[in-house]
């Protein structure tokens, strides 16, 4: 029941692991292997700055919550408005306080998950790839979820980030520009 970190496991059986503070061996059909889900939750800690052919715009953590949401800003340079998102096991979600919510990511986050979109299910988005690799002007994000909707949008998402890039008819309607600590 010692929990341990692996560092590399052999085509022979054995892992090679940090035990009270030394490497060591150890047979792999012993080991235990613990997965934690990926999270696409906008981190608390940082200011997200994103532009698109709309103009510039903030996301701001309040750290403050709504049952189990996040509170957050969506700050233009004229407005100010609060948002809510949150994660479980099914899914990642974005909504407002006591009214609508939108499924952003339907969970398990596969290739071809999908779920209804719209305010009454007018149409469907799909998880498309769980590889992608984007580019933005605040760094380049590896194994991004592409989610592409019947309306022609494609998102995506990077892992402990959020939403970092959303695409339009091969046109970029918004993509993170800026990622600061708050």
């Amino acid at each position: 029941g010692t929990r341990v970190t692996v560092y590399s496991k052999t085509k022979t059986g054995w892992s090679q692991i940090k035990y009270k503070s030394k490497k060591a061996y150890v047979s792999t059909k012993y080991l235990k292997f613990i997965t934690k889900r990926a999270s696409f939750l906008l981190d608390k800690t940082k200011v997200y700055t994103y532009k698109g052919t709309e103009g510039s715009y903030q996301l701001i953590p309040t750290r403050k919550k709504y049952d189990s949401w996040d509170i957050w800003y969506y700050a233009t340079p004229s407005d100010k408005q609060k948002f809510i998102v949150g994660e479980d096991s099914k899914g990642l979600y974005t909504g407002y306080i006591d009214s609508e919510y939108y499924i952003d990511i339907k969970y398990p986050a596969k290739v071809g998950q999908k779920w209804d979109i719209g305010y009454e299910g007018e149409g469907q988005a799909r998880i498309t790839s769980v590889k992608k690799t984007v580019k933005t002007p605040a760094g380049t994000f590896k194994n991004c979820i592409e989610v592409k909707e019947d309306y022609g949008y494609i998102y995506y998402y990077a892992k402990n980030i959020g939403q970092v890039k959303t695409v339009r008819d091969g046109i970029t309607v918004m993509e993170l520009v800026s990622l600061k600590k708050k």
